[in-house]
């Protein structure tokens, strides 16, 4: 059996360091979910309905896991949203994903590709005063593409209400 010379050792050693590094800084890619963010009507009277809508574009390729990616693994998107006074906030509705199998989840995730909108119902009290109100909250998310998930992402999402 052949004795390794130092500079051998230094080599595989180097090549194994620079393999995790380059993995570990593909993984750092930009998230591909630019959020907008949305209230439908922006105008209300007391007593009236409306929608806030976060909106979420994902780049050809890439995902973010569902809000129930059936994985006990997998980071959900989610929407949370803060109390605010004079306005009844349900809970969001997040839409359907599409089951995907892929090399790290072979038994399938459900996720969310394109165009996603997650709404959020609201009320305004009938004693409501007139004003601006805004609804504060933060959209969770982990990116991913067919062979691997990033990091996990959060955005503040910010939107104003105003009440007649």
């Amino acid at each position: 059996m052949m004795k390794k010379k130092p500079w051998q050792r230094y080599l595989v050693a180097s090549l194994i360091v620079s393999s995790l590094v380059s993995g570990w800084l593909l993984a750092q890619k930009k998230s591909p979910l630019k959020p907008g963010v949305q209230i439908v009507p922006a105008t209300v009277r007391p007593g009236e309905k409306a929608e806030l809508k976060v909106t979420l574009n994902l780049s050809s390729g890439m995902h973010i896991n569902s809000y129930k990616p059936e994985d006990e693994f997998a980071i959900a998107t989610e929407l949370k949203v803060g109390e605010v006074p004079g306005l009844v906030l349900e809970l969001p509705r997040y839409p359907s994903g599409k089951k995907h199998t892929y090399s790290y989840a072979p038994e399938g995730l459900t996720v969310y590709e394109g165009y996603v909108a997650i709404v959020l119902p609201l009320q305004v009290k009938k004693e409501t005063k007139p004003g601006r109100y805004s609804i504060k909250g933060q959209l969770k998310w982990q990116p991913c593409d067919a062979n691997v998930c990033y990091p996990p992402e959060k955005a503040d999402i910010v939107a104003l209400i105003h009440v007649k």
